[in-house]
This record gives C-alpha cells, sequence and structure tokens, in this order.
C-alpha cells in the first residue's frame, strides 16, 4: 500500500529534478549530507531531492526556498570514501510535496505527501491513445538513450503505466530544469503527457506525429 505520508531528509539541489522510476547518481561531500547519507543507510534509506528555487545563492548554507514538489528515491548502491564522501544511487520511488518542514538535525527534513497520478474521467482515451504514441517515440529513441538512467530493463517496456512512461521519458529528454519541474509537479497524466509531447516536438519534431 501506498503510504498516504512519510518523514523524510531532504537533498537540495540547484538544477536537479528527480523522477519516480529513474536512477539519480549523486556524489555527497558537505558535512551535513555526509551526516544525512549515513543516517538513510542506517534506516529506510529514504531520501528527497528537490531543487532550490531561484536566488538560493545568498542563503545556501541555510534553508534557501526550495519547491514544493520533489521526488523520493531510495538508496540501492553506495560507495563510502575514506574521508567520509558519499557516491550513492537513487533509485526513484514516490512523486511526492511537502507539508512542513521539520526541525532537529542538521540537514534539513520535511513531512512530504505522496502524490499520485490520476487521469480525469473523460481524458482516458486520450491517455490511452498518447500513451501509445509515446511508446513508439520511446522504441525509435531508446537504442540511443543513456541505458543507466532507467531502472527498466527492455522486457519491462510494454508494462510501463502512462505517468511512468512519462517520467522516464522527461527525466531522459527533457533538459530545462524549469521545464522538468513543471512535469514532476503535474499529477494529472494527461496534462503530463502534453506537456512531454511539447517537449519532444521541440527536439524530434519529424519523429512525433498522430499517423
Amino acid at each position: 500500500m501506498i503510504p498516504v505520508s512519510i518523514n523524510i531528509p531532504l537533498f537540495p539541489l540547484p538544477e536537479t529534478v528527480f523522477f519516480p522510476h529513474t536512477l539519480l547518481p549523486l556524489h555527497v561531500f558537505e558535512p551535513r549530507y555526509k551526516e544525512m547519507v549515513s543516517d538513510a543507510l542506517e534506516g529506510d534509506k529514504m531520501l528527497g531531492v528537490v531543487q532550490l528555487r531561484p536566488g538560493w545563492h545568498e542563503g545556501y548554507f541555510g534553508a534557501p526556498p526550495v519547491y514544493k514538489v520533489l521526488g523520493a528515491g531510495k538508496i540501492i548502491e553506495y560507495d563510502r570514501w575514506d574521508d567520509g564522501r558519499y557516491d550513492i544511487i537513487l533509485s526513484g520511488v514516490y512523486r511526492t510535496q511537502i507539508t512542513q518542514e521539520l526541525e532537529g538535525q542538521a540537514y534539513r527534513t520535511a513531512e512530504v505527501q505522496v502524490v499520485s497520478d490520476y487521469v480525469p474521467i473523460d481524458k482516458t482515451q486520450e491517455v490511452v491513445d498518447t500513451h501509445d504514441l509515446l511508446l513508439k517515440v520511446f522504441e525509435k529513441l531508446s537504442s540511443a538513450l543513456p541505458q543507466d538512467m532507467s531502472i527498466l530493463h527492455e522486457n519491462d517496456v510494454a508494462a510501463l503505466t502512462p505517468g511512468m512512461l512519462c517520467d522516464i521519458m522527461s527525466s531522459l529528454l527533457v533538459n530545462d530544469p524549469y521545464e522538468r519541474q513543471s512535469l514532476l509537479a503535474e499529477a494529472d497524466v494527461a496534462r503530463r503527457q502534453q506537456l512531454l509531447r511539447v517537449q519532444i516536438q521541440s527536439l524530434f519534431n519529424p519523429i512525433i506525429t498522430d499517423e
């Protein structure tokens, strides 16, 4: 059962958006975040990666403003350096939204609400049709995509839900961090599909057609 809310450490990063169903490698070197990873490894291994809002430079070593919607994932691999630094790989599990930040740690933590995908009733067929179209695009592009960016194996592609496919393709193809944030923040799968199509059309206009 998907939890309604969870408490997780926050790893605020500039221009970094973490999608469910993807992998994110990170190098952790700041003392507070080394402590955060150490604590996570002793617990449930969950971390939230949240994008810093513009203007974060001024208060970086405090608690600069962040976006409310973030990806939460589990540490599935890690290496610890002799000086305490970590190289970790996160596997995206949830799309979440911050409900409140919590006190008591050297690093930031928050209560977050898990955000589930939904499809408006009147958009059901549209979502199915767009999903079929995006699958064709994904299959055409997959041979050229970095294989370490998705947690999926080739045989799992047919089992992707429309929301999952959007997240994976958004992570792989959309570079602008603010466009990525918009895609992450969209729980309406029909709307997310359309936002993604706009991004794909700007890159691969000849590939994506309704024919």
